[in-house]
């Protein structure tokens, strides 16, 4: 008996990007990222990148990092994360058969962990880790330690630590590209850790640079104020980024004290002529409902407060990089909580009456 062909995922971006984000020789490991679409929503462009297969756009790095791993003869993976990171390793890594140990953030949301643990993955969470820049160095010095000696991927997804893999994140760029005709003005980014921001820049200079736009937008950083070293660093007109002593946001995936890729993300927004915005918490929660109630569009804290930062500081016209879906993190909205309870007699009672 002749069995079928085993179904593959769309190839979205192999065939036009690989040999821009992947090494000569190296087959792309796929779970069919990429390709997210790109809405309107009112004055501004959404890309909703936590439409990737593990729902952030972490998928796009793993992508490319586990690839290099099954390349190299790589046993498995060790990284840290709050979670979304993770569970795209994670998945793509079991995918390979590369088993995966992660070290999450102190307070990770216990659904981001529950994704990561469901592919088998070992998970740890350390204490003060992205509260303390003390605590953030020696995780990562560990993570780098251990890595070497087991021959293992190195997944922090920051450009400090994995820039091969960080590739991944100029695909964002080049789709942005091809789907608006040209290059957008200006990019909201949600930013923590500063390599998201670095590695889109080079996206976009390189895709100028081959000739395929004829600019380039202006970069928006947006951080969350209880945690924004990089906003900070900014308006002081320094060319460093300083660690701060404390996070006191509660968004995941923004909570860094001293962001691997701060210098690196501070350059490519003054590269790109733009700027950098902070908003508070509230006004991230307040921006998430405002994009799944007014555009249909239901994504994490992290994420809408890129949309914060657009809310704060608009430009019509403007692309909002949406990073992880809200499903990630249901305990920071109303959707955790249980509906209320109605027996079948009462539903006429409870839809409201049209006046006379």
């Amino acid at each position: 008996m002749t069995l079928p062909t085993p179904w593959q995922p769309p190839d979205y971006w192999s065939s036009r990007y690989d040999d821009l984000v992947l090494p000569a020789g190296v087959s792309r490991v796929s779970l069919g990222e990429g390709g997210t679409p790109l809405v309107s929503a009112g004055d501004t462009l959404l890309k909703c990148d936590h439409l990737n297969p593990t729902g952030s756009y972490k998928d796009r790095i793993a992508a490319v990092g586990i690839s290099i791993g099954v390349a190299h003869g790589y046993s498995g993976w060790i990284g840290t994360s709050s979670g979304n990171a993770g569970a795209a390793y994670a998945a793509y890594g079991a995918r390979t058969g590369l088993s995966g140990r992660l070290f999450t953030v102190d307070g990770a949301p216990r659904e981001k962990l529950a994704q990561v643990e469901a592919h088998g993955v070992d998970v740890s969470e350390v204490v003060g880790f992205g509260k303390d820049p003390n605590v953030e160095a020696g995780v990562f010095a560990a993570v780098k330690r251990i890595a070497a000696a087991e021959r293992l991927v190195v997944a922090i997804t920051a450009r400090a630590f994995n820039e091969a893999s960080m590739a991944g994140v100029k695909t964002i760029a080049f789709e942005l590209v091809e789907q608006i005709g040209s290059a957008p003005s200006v990019v909201y980014v949600p930013t923590g850790g500063g390599g998201l921001v670095a590695s889109l820049w080079d996206g976009f200079a390189e895709w100028q640079a081959l000739g395929r736009a004829t600019t380039a937008p202006r970069l928006v950083a947006v951080q969350a104020t209880g945690c924004a070293p990089i906003h900070l660093a900014a308006q002081a007109g320094a060319d460093t980024v300083a660690p701060i002593d404390a996070c006191h946001t509660a968004i995941s995936g923004l909570q860094l004290t001293n962001p691997p890729d701060g210098e690196a993300a501070l350059a490519a927004v003054r590269a790109s002529r733009g700027w950098t915005v902070a908003v508070d918490d509230a006004a991230a929660l307040a921006a998430q409902s405002i994009l799944a109630q007014r555009y249909g569009v239901f994504v994490e804290p992290a994420a809408a407060t890129a949309y914060a930062g657009y809310l704060a500081d608009p430009v019509p016209g403007a692309v909002v990089l949406l990073t992880g879906s809200g499903l990630k993190t249901l305990a920071a909205t109303k959707a955790a909580g249980r509906p209320r309870r109605l027996h079948v007699e009462d539903i006429d009672r409870s839809f409201p009456r049209s006046a006379g």
